[in-house]
This record gives structure tokens, C-alpha cells and sequence, in this order.
């Protein structure tokens, strides 16, 4: 960059992720209590953690609970862990428009917080950020391993690929489909297999990597496609 070059910044706006994230932040009962102790080197690492978790999973550039954040994540309520993830939704737009540089301006663009770095954007998060459903929906035997009522999203395994991939429940679903989502999730945690059947469209990169999927309906599976008669829903895991 040119050293004439110059930036104007402007405070973030209501309704912007950097606001929602302040209040999330200010609201957290474990931050609110070391931050008047005046224990900043304590809060610095835990927002830095949970900004890098944020992010990174908006890039696709992590899927699960890092084992660098596993600490900081247990300590929200399971409220706050839900609106941690609605707030990972709300990154997309803004990170889809700061994209619009990578393979013009610039290759990628790295943020940091002092000496360390938060999140990269290159053409590979750009393809996961621009990832595109395939309208083309297809019927699976699955299991949800993972549902956040308020955020809508969820993990469930991938028949094809053989792990678990995240989901989408959408807006507007076949009846009864949230609710044999969370069944297959409760039975799956019970130690039963909670198998149902889901259709649903993946939403992919241009290279074929799968960013989620999209769900519109979930239902039992029927006694007549039962193995050997027993329910794949409620049997137990072996």
C-alpha cells in the first residue's frame, strides 16, 4: 500500500456484527467480572479466542471446537454460546462484500490484533464465502449430532463422505421437521442411533467442497425400510 495512502474509520453502526459482538462481550458474566477486577490479560486472549473462533468458522477455515478455544468456549452460558453462533451468521454478508478485493486489489488480507493474527482472506475463503446451493435436493438416512434452536444451524452426518457436515434448517420447512430434528439429536445423544430422513440440498464451492447443507425436511423413517425390523431411530448405538 502506497504510505500516502490513507483510511478513514467510522464507529460500526447499530445492527453491525461489531456491535452485536461489544454487547455479547459486555453482557458475558465471566469478562464483566475479570475486566473490573482489571484483569485485562485475561480478557484480551478470551475476546481475541472468540473473534478468531467467529471468523474462522464464517472462512470455513474450521468446523469444529478448536482445541486453542475449548477453554474459552465452555465458560458462556449455553445462551451466549447460542448467540455466538447467530452472530457467525451475521459475519457472512459483510465478509462476502470485504471479499470483493481478493483476486483484484490484493491476494489476501490478514487482520490482527497487535501481534496476532485474527483471520486471512484469500481465494480460498472467498470460494467457501461464495459457495452456492445446487438445487438439486436429495433424500438421506442421517443422524443430527449437533442443533442450535436459535440459530437455526446444526451438524449431521454425511452419508456420502462419510463424517459429519453442517446444516441449515430454513426458514420455511416441511411441518414437524424442527421437531425430528432435535428427536434425532436427543436420541442420538441417548446412545441410539437416531436415524431419520432428511432432504436436503448441499450448498458447494465451484471446486466441489461442501460448505453445508440445506435443510427443508425431516421425518421418520418408515417401518418398511426398517433393517431387519428394528427402528433405526430409537435402537441402540453398537
Amino acid at each position: 500500500m502506497s504510505k500516502s495512502a490513507r483510511i478513514y474509520m467510522s464507529p460500526a453502526r447499530q445492527g453491525s456484527f461489531i456491535v452485536a459482538m461489544n454487547a455479547w462481550v459486555v453482557a458475558n458474566p465471566f469478562l464483566a467480572t475479570v475486566a473490573l477486577g482489571g484483569a485485562v490479560s485475561v480478557v484480551a486472549p478470551y475476546v481475541n479466542k472468540t473473534i478468531e473462533y467467529a471468523f474462522g468458522k464464517a472462512l470455513g477455515n474450521i468446523s469444529d471446537i478448536p482445541d486453542g478455544f475449548q477453554r474459552y468456549y465452555k465458560r458462556p452460558s449455553k445462551d451466549e454460546r447460542n448467540q455466538l453462533d447467530t452472530l457467525v451468521q451475521r459475519i457472512e454478508p459483510p465478509l462476502s462484500r470485504a471479499h470483493m478485493v481478493i483476486g483484484q486489489t490484493a491476494k489476501e488480507a490478514t487482520f490482527k490484533s497487535k501481534r496476532t493474527d485474527l483471520f486471512t482472506m484469500n481465494q480460498t475463503t472467498k470460494e467457501y464465502i461464495e459457495a452456492k446451493p445446487l438445487d438439486a435436493p436429495e433424500v438421506m438416512f442421517t443422524n443430527v449430532t449437533a442443533y442450535n434452536v436459535v440459530s437455526r444451524n446444526g451438524r449431521m452426518y454425511d452419508p456420502v463422505n462419510g463424517n459429519t457436515a453442517a446444516f441449515t434448517l430454513v426458514k420455511s420447512p416441511l411441518k414437524g421437521t424442527a421437531n425430528t430434528i432435535t428427536t434425532s439429536l436427543d436420541q442420538y445423544q441417548a446412545g441410539r442411533k437416531g436415524m431419520v430422513k432428511v432432504t436436503a440440498d448441499r450448498v458447494q464451492t465451484e471446486s466441489g467442497r461442501l460448505k453445508k447443507f440445506l435443510i427443508t425436511a425431516a421425518e421418520e423413517i418408515a417401518p418398511e425400510d426398517w433393517e431387519n425390523g428394528q427402528d433405526p431411530l430409537r435402537s441402540a448405538r453398537r
